[in-house]
């Protein structure tokens, strides 16, 4: 029996298919009127293949904007964002509602796994209280009222939902395998070798997520929370199934620099392409192309020989440089001068 919508169900996988909704609506059967069929006592349950299906949805091609837009803005408002790691799986929001009983926290507009902020802040608090210094951060205290807020105020930190960085995170399918499910519910049958085992396929993500926190009024209790999730997320982990290892994360020291914009002072790869009357003729190096503001095409890149001064350079060599002025208006042409050592780095 189809549990899909009649409409729905020659409805087939695109690269810009949802996955949570994927995962909401289009489940193929209802698992437990389902059957193996004679010819393939091998095939896998639909909420196996659910799951699978999921699993195998690629990166939508507008989040990569969106993660350097939402960066951007972070940066502006005077967040410093850092990424944390997977460090084996992680598994957010099993225990939403969803037609196979197995959830996954999904975002609702690109269809990318996760961390809420609410998560975030109720790890911290949590290890704050249970593992820090009971007389400075039980709960109730001015430093745990101050930082996480109580019930009559919010705290001086906002702890914002973690978005994956692009191109780094997967979704995976995993499984939990009930071996006495009669014994779990209670029905008095003691677990025997004889009991039918009943596997439960559910989501999990690898990965790295940006954790940004937002205070304000007081930067210093970013940095505070920075440093408890610092050790809670590798110590105690966050989301299900904790206990079995899930969830640990390392949080990177470094905050995460705003994504490279093609302007005024910003470091550059190039490519000599003709040395000429001391000027040096340059190309771009390709990574840094994509950022341009359209076709390429009758753009010019120099350095000029008052820049150059006595370094010598030749067809071919990839020279680090600084721009000095990029000039739009007309012709896009791009100034710029040698990178020091310093810059370099």
């Amino acid at each position: 029996m189809s549990s899909r919508r009649t409409i729905l169900r020659t409805t087939k996988k695109t690269n810009s298919t949802h996955a949570g909704l994927w995962l909401d609506k289009y489940l193929d059967e209802r698992p437990e009127m389902w059957k193996a069929p004679s010819h393939d006592k091998n095939a896998s349950p639909p909420d196996t293949t659910l799951v699978e299906q999921c699993r195998a949805i690629p990166e939508p091609e507008a989040y990569k904007r969106q993660f350097e837009r939402w960066l951007e803005t972070l940066h502006s408002m005077g967040v410093k964002p850092r990424l944390a790691a997977v460090n084996g799986r992680l598994t957010i929001g099993i225990g939403n509602e969803t037609v196979i009983e197995t959830g996954a926290t999904i975002h609702q507009s690109y269809g990318v796994p996760i961390i809420r902020g609410s998560a975030l802040k109720g790890l911290a608090s949590s290890y704050a209280h249970q593992q820090l210094q009971e007389t400075v951060w039980a709960k109730g205290s001015d430093a745990h009222n101050t930082l996480f807020g109580t019930t009559a105020g919010a705290g001086f930190v906002t702890f914002f939902d973690a978005l994956p960085q692009p191109s780094t995170w997967k979704l995976r399918a995993d499984v939990i395998t009930v071996h006495h499910p009669g014994y779990y519910r209670g029905d008095g049958s003691p677990p025997a070798d004889w009991d039918n085992p009943t596997p439960i396929s559910f989501l999990t993500v690898t990965g790295k997520f940006l954790v940004a926190l937002y205070a304000p009024d007081a930067p210093a209790w970013a940095d505070v929370g920075y440093g408890i999730l610092g050790k809670a997320l590798p110590e105690m982990g966050i989301g299900a199934k904790t206990s079995s290892g899930y969830g640990r994360m390392r949080l990177h020291k470094k905050p995460l620099p705003p994504p490279f914009k093609l302007k005024k002072g910003a470091l550059i790869k190039t490519l000599v392409t003709e040395v000429a009357g001391g000027d040096v003729i340059l190309q771009l190096h390709k990574k840094f192309k994509k950022y341009l503001p359209e076709s390429e095409d009758g753009y010019f890149y120099y350095m000029p020989a008052t820049e150059v001064g006595n370094r010598t350079y030749h067809v071919g060599d990839e020279p680090k440089c600084i721009i000095l002025d990029i000039d739009d208006e007309y012709e896009y042409t791009l100034t710029c001068r040698p990178a020091t050592q310093e810059e370099k780095l």
